[in-house]
Order: C-alpha cells, then sequence, then structure tokens
C-alpha cells in the first residue's frame, strides 16, 4: 500500500471495492454522410449513470470478465463516453426515412481524441474495438494519463536526462 500512496488506503485490496476512480475525455470533429458536421466535447466518471437511464446501450455491448462478475462494466468511464458518441454521431447521420446501415456509418468521417485517467480493463479495450468498427472512417486516438506522483522526476544537466 505505501508504494502506492498516491492513490489512497485500500489500492489493491482486494477485500472491497476501490473507490480509485476513472475519467474520460473526449473532443471529436466528424463529417456526418448526411454532410452534416458535429464538433464537440464529452466528459464521463466511472460509476456514475449519465445518459443511460434504465436503458441498457443501444450500440455498444460490454463484456463480463472474470476477475469480478458482479461489476456492471456499462458504468467505465471509457464504455459511457463511448456509447454517448455514438448516439450522438448517429443522431447527426440520421437522414428522415433512410436507415443508419453500415453503407452510411461508412460515409461519416472524423476525429476522435479520448483521454483516460488509467488503464482501461478489457471491457472497455473491446468497447474501443466496437466503435472503430462501426464508424470505420472515425479516427480514435486515446492516451492515459498517470497520477503525477507516480511517473518518475526527470533531472536534466549536463545535457543529459537521468530518471529517478
Amino acid at each position: 500500500a505505501s508504494e502506492h500512496s498516491q492513490f489512497g488506503a485500500g489500492f489493491g485490496s482486494i477485500d472491497r471495492p476501490s473507490q480509485f476512480k476513472i475519467h474520460a475525455f473526449a473532443e471529436y470533429s466528424v463529417m456526418t454522410s448526411g454532410g452534416g458536421s458535429v464538433n464537440g466535447s464529452l466528459f464521463r466518471e466511472s460509476g456514475l449513470n449519465i445518459g443511460f437511464g434504465l436503458q441498457a446501450p443501444r450500440w455498444l455491448r460490454a463484456v463480463r470478465l472474470p476477475i469480478n462478475a458482479h461489476v456492471e462494466r456499462e458504468l467505465c468511464a471509457e464504455f459511457q463516453l463511448l456509447e454517448a458518441l455514438c448516439e450522438a454521431l448517429a443522431s447527426a447521420s440520421a437522414v428522415a426515412g433512410a436507415s443508419l446501415d453500415a453503407a452510411r456509418r461508412e460515409q461519416t468521417i472524423g476525429s476522435v481524441e479520448m483521454l483516460i485517467t488509467g488503464s482501461s480493463c478489457a471491457s472497455c479495450l473491446c468497447a474501443l474495438r466496437q466503435f472503430r468498427l462501426l464508424w470505420p472512417n472515425v479516427t480514435l486516438a486515446v492516451g492515459m494519463l498517470r497520477a503525477r506522483a507516480a511517473l518518475p522526476e526527470l533531472r536534466v544537466g549536463a545535457g543529459q536526462a537521468d530518471r529517478n
């Protein structure tokens, strides 16, 4: 526990749920199949159910992990953000009287830049892949941040970088 003191008490404990929260933020700029432009940003926090209500996710499917089958992977920050993004893209691509099939989704082009504050679970990695399969011409760049206390110090002296 002292090795990971930046995460607070109980980090790594297997006898109780973790209080560790993951946050996901994304900015996107997309041209839809209908010729419209969709730009914006989204933010989600793990454990908070924003936007789903009692409705099951429409676009993505979470994977139940054997490590803890009782965790609702739909509540992961990355999963929630990608589901909300799929809804935004689908709404913007909707044309009266037309279905949003694979051919119309392929005509949607653009980029998404996503930043998360921790490692993604296997279910969220699957959600990232599902997003890419649903929207093949929307590039997805994902970056991770770690707590500053967890990063080694970088000292520069006499023209050389030295890690502690």
